[in-house]
């Protein structure tokens, strides 16, 4: 029995309705062109190979199909390969008007688009695209959506939002050549033919996704400036990220969506923008060398000086006598002083006189790299969390966006640098022991025990044969350490809690591979440094115990501790009524008790490790301070050094 249809329907057409692009569609059209069986042949009805509208190919052959549908029931062999050549017949009739319907269907309004256009486009092959871009990930994207363009639409609202941005990229601190705005634009207002627009089309994702990777996580890997640096977060996902801009209603609001969440950037973001315009004004006016000055004095470089501090508004009163070093002018001094972690003593000597004489666009250069940072960390911090800034020497607890606590700090020698990370306190030690890092051992220690091996008994330190925990203690004298090298110490060191530990009372553990924590310290006069780079890598706070009652807050005492705290032990009645939570009073008691003791949090809380040399205040009062790891330099060359893509 033979069937009612020809069974040669377009190959092409139902790879289309199967999602298929027209290349794969035409590639696949020869191998698969059914065969109709008619005794013991086949006959193979091939459409011709010319590319023509697919939707004027689809329509033509339906109809063709229909009629030859009409016209094959009961008829032989003979007049059925008459039919098939009658439908190739139609095929070549079609492909012979197809420039008359191509013309037509390409009549489209000036920079819009025929979903026709950008799918040839693809077959022809995408355009050359910034670094990173996958055109395997554009095309998906538009396949997904029939090839229906995104941004040359009626009117171009998409592209000329995108544009705009592009050319105000340099407000996020990026560079705006890098994404060619200005090339962009000229094509967008020529009416170019339809392989240019949908080269357009293509660019303008492309460009898209290059200015959102950017400004979500950054121009430059962290690990191209230190090999050791966390890995930010996974990078965008094109299709999704075009996606959310394709189905929003209000596209800026996507846009507005892509730089860091976190206040901080943004305060960054209007810095910059007030440094710029006093770039613009004609910056700051340089004061020349000389002798120190002080309230009291009178100096012609006295009026530079006014003049400096009000153009960055320190000193917002003005002067009868502009050459006098008045008390306005010390209060001045002294906020520019604070701002910039100098010794606020009002007095302009060599280090207050080199801050202030670093041109505006030095200034600008900074913020540019710190909004740079930014976009490295995580975008959800935390609820609450530990902020440790290294450049500042300070740390910070925040709670729902706001400082609850600060205080000063002392983190690693620009040697000894403290690295940077985020990671999770989970508990807290009372009364800790210090096990000396290896650096320590191999660095100071050796050195003091081949001077003295009664080192160790003078600073309550115990020798052990190795780093396990059953490893045996040791007497130091017995060891001949002149035969002992940097490259092979095989001792572990530990110093009971008391006084002089180093620790001090406390400890805020988030284990680590660099070994890395906060502590107290007995060392409480480095507290009052302006520069506060002594340690040996680990963080000192000012106020340990503040910190450990904010962090335990609302933790519920463990029962083993009970004892410890002087509280009774649990009893059958205890069900019945909460149990007591940490506060200042049984930290007290705790760390009297003498014994090493750890306390672990009801909730982790996330702590980061930053290096800001500028940031700006909750009240408004933008900070800047030295680059005390030289880290800016480097991070501000490879901005400056990555290629225009």
């Amino acid at each position: 029995m033979m069937s009612g249809t020809c069974g040669c329907a377009p190959a092409s057409f139902s790879a289309a309705r199967a999602g298929e692009s027209g290349a794969v569609s035409r590639a696949r059209a020869v191998s698969t062109a059914p065969r109709r069986r008619t005794g013991s042949k086949m006959i193979r009805c091939e459409k011709p190979k010319p590319f023509i509208s697919r939707r004027a190919e689809a329509v033509t052959l339906e109809i063709a199909d229909r009629c030859i549908m009409l016209s094959t029931r009961n008829l032989g062999r003979k007049s059925l390969e008459r039919m098939c050549s009658l439908r190739v017949g139609l095929t070549v009739l079609v492909v012979a008007l197809a420039p008359a319907v191509s013309a037509t269907a390409d009549q489209t309004p000036p920079n819009v688009l025929a979903p026709t256009a950008l799918e040839r486009q693809f077959e022809t092959g995408a355009p050359d695209l910034p670094r990173g871009i996958n055109p395997a990930a554009l095309r998906d994207f538009y396949a997904a959506r029939d090839f229906e363009p995104l941004w040359l639409t009626p009117g171009n609202p998409r592209a000329r939002l995108l544009i705009d941005r592009l050319d105000a990229a340099a407000s996020e601190g990026l560079r705006p050549a890098d994404y060619r705005p200005a090339d962009l634009r000229a094509d967008l207002s020529a009416n170019g033919d339809t392989q240019t627009r949908a080269m357009l089309e293509l660019r303008l994702s492309a460009q898209f996704l290059h200015y959102a990777r950017d400004l979500a996580t950054g121009r430059v890997r962290p690990g191209t400036i230190n090999p050791n640096a966390p890995t930010p977060e996974a990078p965008l996902e094109s299709e999704s990220l075009l996606r959310a801009l394709a189905e929003s209603d209000h596209p800026a609001d996507v846009f507005d969506s892509l730089a860091p969440a976190n206040p901080a950037y943004h305060r960054l973001r209007r810095t910059l923008a007030d440094y710029r315009e006093i770039q613009t004004a004609g910056g700051w006016p340089q004061i020349e060398t000389g002798r120190t000055l002080e309230q009291g004095m009178t100096s012609a470089r006295v009026a530079r000086i006014r003049a400096r501090l009000a153009a960055s508004q320190d000193l917002t009163i003005a002067s009868d006598t502009p050459d006098r070093f008045d008390v306005q002018l010390t209060q001045a001094v002294q906020r520019f002083q604070e701002r910039h972690g100098l010794e606020a003593d009002g007095i302009v000597g060599p280090k207050t006189l080199a801050a202030m004489n670093l041109p505006v666009a030095s200034r600008i250069a900074q913020i540019e790299v710190n909004m740079e940072r930014w976009r490295w960390m995580p975008d959800d911090l935390g609820q609450r969390y530990v902020l440790v800034n290294l450049a500042a020497q300070e740390v910070e607890l925040i709670e729902s966006g706001s400082v609850r606590l600060s205080m000063r700090a002392v983190v690693g020698k620009p040697y000894r640098k403290t690295p940077v990370f985020s990671d999770e306190i989970t508990y807290l030690e009372f009364n800790p022991d210090w096990t000396l890092p290896p650096t320590i051992l191999r660095q100071d220690v050796l050195p003091e025990l081949r001077k003295d091996p009664g080192y160790l008994a003078a600073h309550e330190m115990t020798l052990y044969a190795g780093w396990s925990a059953n490893a045996e203690p040791l007497d130091p004298k017995a060891i001949d350490w002149s035969q002992v090298t940097p490259k092979h110490f095989p001792y572990k060191i530990v110093q009971a809690p008391g006084p002089r530990n180093p620790l001090g009372q406390i400890k805020f553990m988030f284990p680590n591979t660099h070994h890395i924590y906060l502590h107290d310290s007995p060392a409480k006069s480095l507290f009052n440094r302006a520069s506060r780079a002594f340690s040996s890598g680990c963080i000192r706070v000012a106020k340990p115990f503040e910190l450990a009652d904010a962090l335990l807050d609302g933790t519920p005492v463990a029962d083993r501790l009970r004892p410890a705290l002087g509280l009774p032990e649990v009893s059958k009645y205890d069900a019945y009524s909460p149990p007591p939570v940490w506060k200042r009073t049984l930290i007290d008691r705790l760390l009297a008790h003498g014994k090493t003791t750890s306390v672990r949090l009801s909730e982790p809380v996330p702590v980061h490790l930053t290096y800001s040399t500028v940031w700006v205040g909750e009240g408004g009062t933008v900070h800047f301070r030295p680059d005390i790891y030289d880290r800016n330099r480097s991070l501000s060359q490879a901005l400056a050094d990555r290629p225009v893509p």
